[in-house]
This record gives structure tokens, C-alpha cells and sequence, in this order.
């Protein structure tokens, strides 16, 4: 992956019995318009909720540069 991209590996996240994302991957790549679309409860939310920090995944990982994301790093995107 180029330097400074986004990359969303198999991410999970349920809330109760209720599967809020399941399996999700994509990466955005450094200069890239990326359109994240969906009918309500879908999970774009809880997916950036994650990649911000506000919420913890159960299950994958965010990478950012090509290694785990940090708090400094979700200061330049949020």
C-alpha cells in the first residue's frame, strides 16, 4: 500500500444479538474520492465510529500508512 492510506481489514462489530458490520474490507488510497453509501442501518456509521476511534471493533483492524492506526493518525483524518 502507498503511504497515508486507509485500509479497513475485515471489520466486525455487533451490538447484542444484532450484526452491525460484518466482514468489512476496503482501502482508500492517498489522493482517492472515496463515496461511502447505504441505505440507513447499514453501518457507515459504526464503520467510521471505528476508524475514529470512538468505538472498538470485534473483530479486524485499521491501518493507516500501513500500520495499525494511531491517535495521532485519527487526528489528521477526523
Amino acid at each position: 500500500m502507498e503511504p497515508g492510506g486507509l485500509e479497513l481489514r475485515r471489520l466486525g462489530k455487533r451490538f447484542g444479538t444484532r450484526a452491525a458490520l460484518d466482514d468489512v474490507s476496503f482501502t482508500v488510497r492517498p489522493g482517492e474520492l472515496f463515496g461511502f453509501v447505504g441505505s440507513n442501518g447499514a453501518g457507515k456509521t459504526t464503520t467510521m465510529r471505528i476508524v475514529l476511534g470512538v468505538l472498538g471493533a470485534d473483530a479486524g483492524e485499521v491501518r493507516w500508512d500501513g500500520a495499525p492506526i494511531d491517535a495521532d493518525a485519527r487526528r489528521r483524518i477526523g
